[in-house]
């Protein structure tokens, strides 16, 4: 319900869980929140939360990790 624009997104890291396998085919659902933001050496750092759903199961979760304002 709410939009959030990144104007930069340098990826720095990936934690993915892969807890069970998809069909090709297979209608996903997709979600997404912000879950942390905080600044280190100049940098704003943010991580997300993403889930992939396949019939009401979760089948891939990813907490990325990225700097979204480099320090000037």
């Amino acid at each position: 319900m709410q939009m959030f624009v990144l104007p930069v997104w340098i990826h720095t890291c990936s934690h993915l869980t892969i807890p069970k396998a998809v069909k090709a085919g297979s209608d996903l659902l997709v979600r997404a929140a912000a879950t942390n933001k905080w600044q280190r050496n100049g940098h704003l750092f943010i991580n997300l939360a993403v889930a992939i759903i396949n019939a009401d199961e979760v089948v891939l979760k990813v907490e990325h990790t990225a700097i979204i304002r480099i320090a000037s």
